[in-house]
């Protein structure tokens, strides 16, 4: 192996890497001899893993800073029973992510999502450093993505940085000995420069001979151009990169790679700085603008195992053009280093979509553009439409009158089952700051159309939203928020998400070109601070008081509008999780007329919402089916019974643990169960330790625990609990039982037993409650 391309470590992995396929598949094009690997699957692998868990251990010091990085608040007791719980699911975890039935069990997949952020919250207290799913925190400095030499103390810093010995463990056992000559590598997020710089100095101790270098794709608001002054002063700006390309230029990657290999000089490449390990570093002079190569490349996913992700379908990340086609905003700079608009011909496209789909298996496809054109969204359907193979795919794009009824259907038929926009405010007033559009009355009746249209020819949406941008108040806060109000009815019927965006001050947009226009006032700032794309600023016109108050309104309309797309709270950390994620697009193709996040489904034929009916099977189980399918059972428990009030000190872990017992032999008795099934394969109720014989003379039986779940609705749940204790009364009795004398665990189950099945309360001394019935 020549060339390595690694991606780094960022996010939860649903989806390979973007930019690593490319490069692999240009370069081996031009006869290099290189491997990719996705370190980010790698590492996500090693975390979840059984031994790593395993070995996670409880330090009360974290739970000081707990609030500081917003992870709940663990007591010794608390942490090693999540520990344990984690340990016995895991495997169950990943499954539920991977499996194409289970994944879409809303209350299977809420139940998962919580595991890995119990992971997550385990991983703080033993190491204190929490890794979210897009970027991670540091309870002893929330600002340490800024600072270069901060971060390059961490990556040194064995006792605080716990990927130092993550990232070699798992390189080591990945590459052994092979000590590429060249390593390129790709990561998305300037916030994710802590784990770069770690993973920097880890190659460099493993492989001291290699050249590593920054292979200059980047994504959106990562681009070395920004910070080129820091890179020319500040050695610590390299974050331990050999070098760093600035922008993309394909026709110089494969100069450098090939002139490393050969032993020339790299100083005069274009694009290129390169690090002197002093003040003095040699940096690229020329204009720094995007390259693209002429040659026709399909990118490379040899290396990739699909399998490994997170999800139940194979998904790939594609772009179609390279940069936003309106280029006004004045918040933005992403188009800032991008020059001519570049994009794939029909034919280049096409040939890759079928390459994904006979070579891959892969038939979904998140089209991730700045902002596609309407034309290049009709081109885009076009090429679907054309293929001999059935897709599903998503564009970002933004409001445009372009996308009328005609667009969206031709998208609809060719497979788009999701649009991203960035309708970023429905101010007229911050729009106009914002030179989001020309006309602001227009654009916002043009996105209640989309909002219309996309609805009812079934297209999920997605919006970016923008919050802060200097000039808007609270009173534009209520505006945007009153869009959602006014739409809530017509989103509810395909599953709607949105990224919160707070304004960040980013290099060479308008704003920074001209701050006083806009009342800023940019902080003067040491050669040590990151300003890729957070730059230190201050409202001249603001003071902090009010800048306090601006803030918490924005945290406020961001927990509003959460509630209108989500407003069933069991299911919001779900609905958080998948945004921003391929999970989506596979959400918004499966749930067409189910929105999970609403507990409503459209009714076709009469064309309206109407409350969720689920159809179901009720079934005995004996317990060798218990133990087998435990985490499912366990998890319905859990949701039946973790906001309930029990009676004769119950806590909410008594009824797992009880069935468990009974299900393994440890009651001395065999039982039979009862559980109600959806026809989608949900646990929708069960009744538990019902036994299966009679002893000689045993008339009165016990039984063990019920419940029915709570994510249907209460005239669905009466339906499921009679059915399933009409079933047991009658097993009962024909054995031979006379009567059932049970405990009640909660106030409301002993109600609806006495309401509906005349159970009686018949306390004795020390036994208040005890209840009985005849059968």
């Amino acid at each position: 192996m020549d060339c390595l391309v690694l991606s780094s470590f960022e996010f939860f992995p649903t989806q390979p890497p973007i930019n690593t396929p490319f490069i692999t598949a240009f370069l081996k094009k031009n006869e290099i001899n290189c491997t990719q690997l996705d370190l980010n699957v790698e590492v996500w692998d090693y975390l979840l893993s059984p031994s790593l868990i395993e070995g996670l251990t409880y330090n009360s010091e974290y739970a000081i800073h707990c609030d500081k990085v917003n992870a709940p608040n663990m007591t010794y007791e608390e942490f090693n029973d999540k520990r344990n719980y984690l340990l016995s699911s895991i495997e169950t975890v990943k499954r539920y992510y991977r499996d194409q039935e289970i994944f879409y069990d809303e209350h299977a997949l809420a139940w998962a999502n919580e595991r890995i952020k119990e992971f997550q919250y385990l991983f703080y207290y033993s190491y204190g450093v929490l890794p979210n799913n897009l970027y991670t925190t540091y309870h002893f400095d929330d600002e340490l993505h800024l600072s270069f030499s901060r971060m390059d103390n961490f990556s040194y810093d064995k006792e605080r940085n716990p990927f130092i010995a993550i990232f070699e463990k798992v390189l080591s056992a990945k590459l052994k000995d092979s000590a590429p000559p060249v390593i390129l590598i790709e990561a998305l997020y300037a916030v994710q420069f802590p784990h770069l710089a770690t993973l920097t100095k880890v190659l460099k101790k493993l492989y001291p001979s290699s050249h590593i270098c920054f292979s200059g794709f980047g994504f959106d608001q990562l681009v070395f151009a920004r910070i080129k002054h820091s890179l020319k002063n500040n050695h610590f700006a390299f974050l331990g990169f050999d070098s760093i390309f600035m922008v993309r230029n394909d026709d110089a990657l494969l100069t450098f790679v090939n002139h490393i290999l050969s032993g020339k000089e790299i100083n005069s490449i274009q694009s290129l700085a390169i690090n002197c390990k002093s003040t003095d570093n040699i940096v690229s002079e020329e204009p720094l603008i995007e390259k693209y190569t002429k040659q026709n490349v399909v990118p490379d996913y040899e290396d990739i195992e699909f399998n490994r992700y997170f999800s139940p379908h194979p998904v790939i990340i594609e772009k179609y053009s390279n940069r936003c086609f309106w280029y006004k905003c004045t918040y933005c700079s992403i188009n800032s280093f991008k020059g001519r608009n570049v994009s794939l011909t029909t034919h280049e496209f096409s040939q890759r979509i079928n390459t994904y789909y006979e070579k891959y298996g892969v038939k979904h496809l998140f089209l991730l553009d700045e902002a596609a054109t309407p034309e290049q969204a009709r081109d885009i359907a076009e090429s679907f439409e054309n293929s001999p193979y059935d897709f599903i795919w998503s564009l970002r794009t933004r409001i445009d009158q372009g996308l009328d009824r005609e667009t969206l259907q031709l998208m609809y038929d060719s497979g788009c089952r999701e649009l991203w926009m960035g309708l970023e405010t429905t101010s007229p007033t911050v729009l106009e700051l914002m030179k989001k559009t020309k006309d602001p009355v227009e654009y916002v009746n043009q996105a209640r159309k989309i909002v219309e249209l996309a609805s009812e020819i079934g297209i999920g949406l997605h919006f970016c939203l923008l919050f802060g941008f200097p000039g808007e108040t609270i009173e534009d806060h209520e505006i945007t928020l009153n869009f959602f109000k006014d739409a809530s009815e017509t989103l509810k019927k395909i599953p709607c998400f949105v990224s919160f965006n707070v304004f960040l001050l980013t290099p060479f947009s308008p704003v920074w070109k001209k701050p006083e226009l806009y009342n800023v006032k940019i902080s003067d700032a040491s050669e040590d601070r990151c300003n890729m794309e957070d730059i230190e600023f201050s409202m001249s016109n603001q003071t902090d008081s009010e800048r306090r108050i601006f803030f918490e309104s924005i945290d406020s309309t961001f927990e509003e509008i959460t509630k209108i797309l989500s407003p069933n709270i069991k299911y919001q950390n779900l609905w958080k999780s998948v945004a921003d994620s391929c999970h989506e697009l596979l959400f918004k193709e499966h749930f067409q007329t189910v929105n999970p996040f609403m507990d409503y489904e459209f009714d076709n034929e009469k064309g309206k919402l109407a409350k969720r009916h689920k159809d179901f099977n009720i079934k005995f189980v004996d317990n060798e089916y218990v133990v087998n399918h435990w985490a499912e059972i366990e998890m319905a428990f859990q949701a039946a019974f973790e906001n309930s009030e029990f009676l004769d000190n119950f806590t909410v872990s008594r009824p797992a643990e009880h069935t468990l017992l009974g299900a393994i032999g440890k009651s001395g008795r065999v039982y039979e169960h009862i559980l109600a099934i959806s026809n989608e394969g949900k646990i929708l109720g069960g009744l538990f330790c019902i036994p299966k014989n009679r002893k000689q003379g045993e008339l009165m039986s016990d039984l063990g625990w019920f419940f029915t779940s709570p994510s249907i609705p209460s005239i669905n749940r009466i339906k499921i609990g009679d059915k399933i204790m009409e079933l047991a009364h009658e097993q009962l009795k024909n054995i031979g039982f006379t009567n059932v004398i049970t405990e009640m665990g909660t106030q409301k189950g002993a109600n609806y037993m006495a309401k509906r099945f005349n159970y009686i309360h018949e306390p004795l001394e020390g036994k208040i409650n005890r209840w009985m019935k005849t059968l």
